[in-house]
């Protein structure tokens, strides 16, 4: 039987249990409403995951020093990035505006960063 708060259910020996099926579906809910944020495996700052037409994973982000970062490398190949980095906008019709843009942000122009 299943608790006010759903977090515990009784297993065959009658000992509480966790998640139930209620918090699992629970959960699920609050991992939505969460968005995509994840910690990073190390402790550090907060991560968000990244998509197809989001700014980190666009060859225009951070476009004037991709080669030389190590950092734009590893955005592009784990497809996550801290939740406080900004850069700017290497977009041809945007350059004279030095637009600068987080990693989940997005645009038509959307160009993928090529394979490394």
């Amino acid at each position: 039987m299943l608790d006010d708060e759903c977090l515990f259910f009784p297993d065959a020996n009658g000992d509480r249990t966790w998640p139930c099926a209620a918090s699992t579906q629970k959960l699920k809910r609050e991992t939505t409403l969460l968005g995509a944020r994840i910690l990073s495996a190390q402790g550090g700052p907060p991560m968000t995951s990244l998509h197809n037409g989001q700014c980190g994973l666009c060859a225009h982000f951070g476009e004037s020093h991709r080669t030389s970062d190590t950092n734009l490398l590893q955005i592009t190949t784990t497809h996550s990035a801290p939740d406080d980095l900004v850069d700017e906008c290497g977009h041809p019709k945007l350059l004279s505006l030095h637009l600068k843009v987080t990693p989940i942000s997005g645009c038509d122009g959307f160009v993928p960063v090529a394979a490394a």
